[in-house]
This record gives structure tokens, C-alpha cells and sequence, in this order.
């Protein structure tokens, strides 16, 4: 089942085996028309789900003013090496950003199928949505624009969706 634009942003996921209490199945972002995770991959679709509820109906505060002009490398920078990788060289530049993990880093809402990919969400008030991303597969970063809150839309529409699956058994 597929949710949203793959040309925007979307949410592909789909139930593929039942045991005992736990639901597997294959998980799926796209971002402006690239998929982010691995299909191949069987992963825990409550804990998706857990994590998509999470995503909806926490809000966070991603953003910061600063990160708007700065380019994709400088932002992943930031914001993904500086909790990820030690690196005492932009230590100082990133006192002021609390809780960077909590906050920008989204990469467990896919849980296993996600486990290559290193994913951030940059927001802005009352302005579009910037995703980053990179696979660990290349070093390339991935940058998508999306329209304000469009992630939180499409991840609630999912969530209704698995919630009904994973409660009547499809």
C-alpha cells in the first residue's frame, strides 16, 4: 500500500507474515522520487508503527534558524557527524542545538529496513519541510523539499491504515 506522492513524499509499506504476535513486512520512504530503505528487508511493522505514531503525534521543534542557509553537506554535517562520528572540530559550532538526535534524526522509524540509511528532518515554521539523506552505500547526500507537515500527513494516514491491518488481521 502505498501513501502519498512518490514524487513528494509517500510511504510504502505492506504485511507479509504473522507470528504469533509479531507482524512482519516491507517498509518503505520516497523522497521526491527516491525510495529510502530496503524492500528486501522483513521488519518489525508494530514497531514502525510505534515509531509513525511517535513522529505524529510528538511535535518537535526542528528546527533552527541558522541550518536555513547553509547547503545539504554543511547541514548533515551539523547535525548527523556531530552525534554520530566524533568530531571534536565542529563541537563548537553546535552548543546551541539541544536534544540533535531526538529532534532531527529519523532514520528509526523504519527500523531495520532503514538500517543503511541515515536520514534527517530539518523544519521550519511556516515553510517547507527539508529532508537529508545518505546511503551507506555512497557518499552522496540526498536533499528533498516537501510542503510543510506533508511527513506528518501521509505518516497518520499510514498509521490508520496499519492500525486497522495489524488489529483485524487484514
Amino acid at each position: 500500500m502505498i501513501f502519498g506522492n512518490k514524487n513528494v513524499f509517500a510511504i510504502e509499506c505492506e504485511i507479509s507474515e504473522r507470528i504469533d504476535d509479531w507482524v512482519f513486512g516491507h517498509f518503505l520512504f520516497w523522497l521526491c522520487g527516491q525510495s529510502i530503505g530496503d524492500w528486501e528487508d522483513s521488519t518489525d511493522i508494530k514497531g514502525c508503527l510505534l515509531w509513525l505514531k511517535d513522529f505524529v503525534n510528538i511535535a518537535r521543534n526542528r528546527f533552527e534558524e541558522d541550518l536555513t542557509g547553509l547547503n545539504k553537506d554543511a547541514v548533515f554535517e551539523l547535525l548527523y557527524h556531530s552525534v554520530m562520528q566524533s568530531n571534536a572540530s565542529i563541537t563548537h559550532q553546535i552548543q546551541n542545538y539541544d536534544d540533535i538526535y531526538s529532534r532531527f534524526h529519523i532514520s528509526h522509524i523504519g527500523m531495520s529496513s532503514f538500517d543503511t540509511f541515515s536520514l534527517l528532518l530539518i523544519e521550519q515554521p511556516n515553510g517547507p519541510q527539508r529532508c537529508l539523506w545518505q546511503s551507506e552505500s555512497s557518499e552522496e547526500i540526498n536533499e528533498c523539499y516537501i510542503p510543510q507537515k506533508e511527513m506528518q500527513r501521509v505518516a497518520e494516514l499510514c498509521c490508520t491504515w496499519l492500525e486497522h491491518e495489524i488489529t483485524t488481521g487484514g
